[in-house]
């Protein structure tokens, strides 16, 4: 059984028919809920009137920043079509460790995902309490703990991050803002929205934007449209879009396996 379905036991269920508003933006929030069948779209107000801003499919949780924050809701939920939605009152019941917000928003998290700073902190913060009180854990809390106790969260850089710093990373780093440094990690995604003054080292790098340095790949680097690299690239397999911009000196040596990090940083340190 998924996590979603242990989830669906521990809430009431509510039938929607087409067009039912599950909560309207600025309602008190007191709960959080999930997609059983169906889809609910979220809507909100503008001066045009409102727009559907996304549609949430089986097994999606929706509303569960009302138990984070207890804020007024931010947007209106309403039914797309005939639904089935469950009711996260009851969670509470279920739970020896976490508190309904903690478990909701670790729940709601991929094992993998890039997330911002404040985000992996309270995220990892939450998984470490879950270890702490594994002997008192609940079924629920046992089975979200097994699923993330080794959850390895990529670091996001958006426009609140720092933007001159070193990072190691054994996982992804995703770049959305400006960033002068060092990164060292498995995988770089430069967003079109970037730009960087930066020495980077991984297995993959995806450049987006624009990055002022040099970029060393031991599997692939590829530049996409629109995109620009001004500086020293290394990797065996280069791929450059028509409309992406490159102006420098590029190096193809034969491939090399993905190793660990400490490989990564010595062909960092060497020179092209």
């Amino acid at each position: 059984m998924s996590l979603n379905k242990s989830l669906k036991n521990m809430g009431f269920r509510k039938n929607l028919k087409k067009g039912e508003v599950v909560f309207r933006e600025n309602d008190p929030s007191d709960c959080a809920y999930i997609v059983g069948v169906g889809a609910i779209e979220i809507c909100k107000k503008t001066p045009r009137g409102q727009k559907v801003l996304k549609v949430l499919g089986d097994n999606e949780i929706f509303g569960e920043m009302g138990l984070i924050d207890g804020l007024p809701r931010s947007a209106t939920a309403r039914a797309r079509q005939d639904s089935v939605v469950y009711i996260l009152t009851s969670l509470e019941q279920n739970l020896n460790v976490l508190t309904p917000a903690e478990f909701v928003f670790l729940e709601n998290r991929k094992r993998d995902g890039v997330y911002n700073h404040e985000t992996r902190e309270k995220l990892y913060s939450i998984i470490e309490k879950l270890q702490r009180g594994k002997r008192n854990n609940s079924r629920e809390e046992k089975k979200l703990y097994k699923i993330f106790r080794d959850a390895n969260f990529g670091i996001l850089l958006d426009k609140n991050s720092r933007t001159r710093e070193k990072i190691i990373h054994s996982g992804k780093v995703q770049i959305l803002a400006k960033f002068e440094g060092e990164i060292i990690a498995q995988a770089v995604l430069i967003e079109k929205t970037a730009s960087i003054a930066a020495a980077i080292a991984a297995e993959v790098v995806m450049c987006k934007g624009k990055v002022f340095g040099e970029i060393r790949a031991t599997y692939k680097i590829k530049i996409v449209k629109g995109a620009k690299v001004i500086g020293y690239i290394q990797t065996p397999k280069f791929i450059i879009e028509k409309g992406a911009a490159f102006d420098g000196r590029c190096s193809m040596p034969s491939a090399k396996k993905p190793g660990p990090l400490h490989l990564l940083r010595e062909a960092l340190r060497k020179t092209g």
